[in-house]
């Protein structure tokens, strides 16, 4: 089973508090902060990975809307 997609890896920067604002995947995985234009580092891909899970599991989203901005 294929959950990620490597063409959008990036290395992080060394600094723990940079932070990467670049937006992209499907929204309904992507973590709050992201969404939020807060920026993110690691936690979102367990975040994301948690989604899966979740979605896996229950066969529902996270979180439900009818367009993108919900």
């Amino acid at each position: 089973m294929k959950i990620a997609d490597f063409g959008l890896a990036t290395l992080l920067p060394e600094d723990p508090n940079v932070k990467i604002n670049e937006k992209c995947g499907t929204p309904c995985y992507m973590a709050p902060e992201s969404l939020r234009d807060q920026g993110y580092r690691e936690k979102f891909d367990i975040f994301s990975l948690g989604s899966v899970f979740f979605n896996l599991l229950s066969g529902h989203f996270m979180f439900n809307g009818e367009s993108v901005d919900e």
